[in-house]
């Protein structure tokens, strides 16, 4: 793994710091598929012998995991009682505590069985989750009620991103000729949906308390319910560095957002960057 560079996306200022760990800093692999940040700072790292953590000084394997499939294995997100929401492979939901590193069964915490194909997590309000169980269809599962579809467009890919406290749900849309930022209300009379420019995207999420993200190769854009708030080139020499390769799921890098800090965190061939 090579954690190459700090990466601070704000408004025209970027802050590129430098520092690599490999296998000789205890890493079991080099080759990562996910990196994910806890409530806490520490780093879960997703590689190619299974999840390790990493506290800023010592890399260590969790015990009494075994990850199968890891190339499509995903940590979603932490939820309120530091459980971190992770698919493994292509079929097990499961969630992994993060203080007591005990693995539990999502039908604790949940009225209901989750689908049988889960593609994505997302926690919603009011402590529920937004499953997409199929790739046209959004559920929204909680602890009292049973399941319930947010959204359903047949024929189309609906990818949920985030829920914002006022009830929109940000989704990732692919159309059969188009793309984009779509957001839903319950209480809109439509649809809301900021297209994706030609090209690859390589990345897209939550950022700050009310806005969305989404980076081409050389362009970064955050947008809101009202349209494209902010587009910032890359600086010219960042991909030079960063080389980014979109080999999970053949459509994004390994990437992550630190809601915190804003920090980004950015896939590499052969590690990644920070």
């Amino acid at each position: 793994m090579a954690l190459s560079g700090l990466l601070c996306a704000q408004k025209g200022a970027y802050n590129v710091q430098l520092k690599q760990y490999t296998v000789k800093d205890g890493l079991s692999h080099n080759h990562i598929y996910q990196s994910f940040i806890d409530s806490r700072g520490i780093l879960w790292v997703l590689n190619e012998t299974g999840l390790q953590r990493f506290d800023g000084l010592d890399f260590k394997k969790v015990v009494d995991l075994n990850v199968r499939d890891i190339h499509s294995s995903r940590i979603y997100f932490e939820d309120t009682e530091g459980n971190l929401w992770i698919k493994q492979g292509n079929d097990h939901v499961f969630l992994l505590n993060i203080f007591t590193e005990k693995i539990h069964a999502p039908e604790e915490k949940l009225n209901g069985r989750l689908p049988e194909q889960v593609d994505c997590l997302v926690q919603g309000n009011a402590g529920s989750i937004l499953v997409q169980g199929g790739p046209d269809t959004i559920w929204r599962y909680s602890v009292s009620m049973p399941p319930e579809i947010v959204l359903a467009r047949p024929g189309c890919v609906l990818n949920p991103l985030v829920e914002r406290p006022n009830g929109t749900v940000w989704i990732d849309y692919r159309g059969a000729k188009e793309g984009g930022m779509l957001a839903y209300n319950p209480t809109w009379d439509s649809l809301r949906i900021i297209p994706y420019p030609k090209g690859t995207i390589y990345h897209k999420g939550a950022w700050q308390s009310d806005s969305i993200y989404f980076f081409t190769p050389d362009r970064f854009v955050v947008a809101n319910e009202s349209g494209i708030m902010h587009e910032t080139d890359w600086p010219a020499n960042l991909l030079d560095v960063v080389e980014i390769n979109p080999y999970v799921d053949g459509s994004f890098p390994v990437s992550y957002i630190d809601p915190k800090t804003q920090m980004i965190w950015l896939a590499k061939g052969g590690g990644f960057v920070y």
